[in-house]
């Protein structure tokens, strides 16, 4: 739902009938969020009905929570809406890497940077001391991009210190 909510602030829902066949939403750092079932998802496009599809692909170090998933994953689903007689299609899709940041790193970066209308890093923790020289390079991609990027934190506290951290990293890029 936050990044259901996130996308609809990006992209407001609009009333004259303007869609987006696709929207790629790539997730860095994935985690937990990867093994939630597909169904949860899918409320990305129930409440975002500019998109007919949607597609997740989850880059990070805890892939693969679920089992059933393994390492690496695709799942694809299709339903027809009753009410409105569209079709709509939810792609899933998990990488593992080693890396806690992942993307920077990913031997497929290029063409996800290229594909990927959104990013979304839940709770990341880039400004944490433990984190935040690893979070470096990829949060300079991601600005590089110049795609929307929502990003969640735990507290107010990291929070700021998300910010802190993602403003050092775009003052250095613009040196």
């Amino acid at each position: 739902l936050t990044m259901a909510n996130g996308i609809r602030s990006i992209f407001p829902f609009q009333d004259d009938g303007v869609t987006m066949e696709s929207l790629n939403v790539t997730v860095v750092g994935a985690r937990a969020e990867s093994s939630l079932p597909a169904h949860w998802w899918r409320h990305a496009l129930f409440l975002n009905p500019l998109a007919k599809k949607l597609s997740i692909r989850f880059v990070g170090p805890g892939i693969g929570v679920n089992t059933s998933f393994g390492r690496k994953f695709v799942h694809s689903y299709s339903w027809r809406e009753a009410s409105s007689d569209q079709t709509f299609e939810l792609h899933l899709r998990a990488d593992v890497q080693m890396d806690a940041t992942v993307l920077h790193q990913h031997s497929d970066r290029d063409s996800i940077l290229a594909a990927t209308h959104i990013f979304v890093l839940y709770n990341p923790g880039i400004g944490s001391k433990a984190l935040r020289d690893s979070w470096a390079p990829t949060l300079e991609l991601l600005l590089s991009a110049r795609k929307p990027v929502i990003c969640t934190a735990l507290s107010g506290t990291d929070l700021r210190n998300d910010i802190a951290a993602l403003s050092d990293v775009a003052f250095k890029a613009s040196d």
